[in-house]
């Protein structure tokens, strides 16, 4: 995946339209297969969270070799353009609704939170788990939880 790639994926997502389908795969599981057993916490929904996956390991490489105006200016535009895209998802989806509880804002903030994390993945010349939960929003899955103790992507 390049920058070029992802902006293209970004403009041509399902968003959301595939959720509660995910038939898993090898690096991601279905949220209906995930039991209480297991160790999964929620991917990120906010810009101040922390990166999960890498911690502060990617940006700490890409500001100490000099592209902090270019990595910020990247993540802009990305989630930029990410939101532009989401304008066209409703408010509420019944398929990110569990009885009082919607989740769809929840799914749209980690949608541009993982795009930011791929613009990272990307700049270091290293596409890995991000670019893959980038890969999974496009295709209309939520890409919602990570398993440290499966490395895997948990999904509905």
């Amino acid at each position: 995946m390049s920058l070029d790639t992802l902006k293209t994926q970004i403009a041509r997502a399902a968003w959301f339209s595939r959720c509660g389908q995910f038939p898993g795969e090898l690096d991601a599981v279905s949220l209906a297969t995930v039991s209480g057993t297991d160790d999964w916490d929620w991917l990120p929904t906010s810009c101040e969270q922390v990166d999960p996956i890498h911690g502060d390991r990617l940006v700490n490489e890409l500001d100490g070799a000099g592209n902090q105006r270019t990595r910020r200016a990247l993540e802009l535009e990305i989630s930029k353009r990410v939101l532009t895209a989401l304008h066209s998802v409703p408010d509420r989806l019944p398929a990110l609704t569990d009885g009082p509880h919607d989740f769809t804002t929840a799914a749209k903030s980690g949608a541009v939170f993982a795009a930011r994390m791929a613009v990272r993945e990307l700049m270091i010349a290293h596409p890995a788990t991000w670019c893959r939960v980038i890969d999974l929003f496009v295709a209309g899955y939520w890409p919602c939880g990570w398993s440290k103790k499966r490395a895997v992507i948990v999904v509905l």
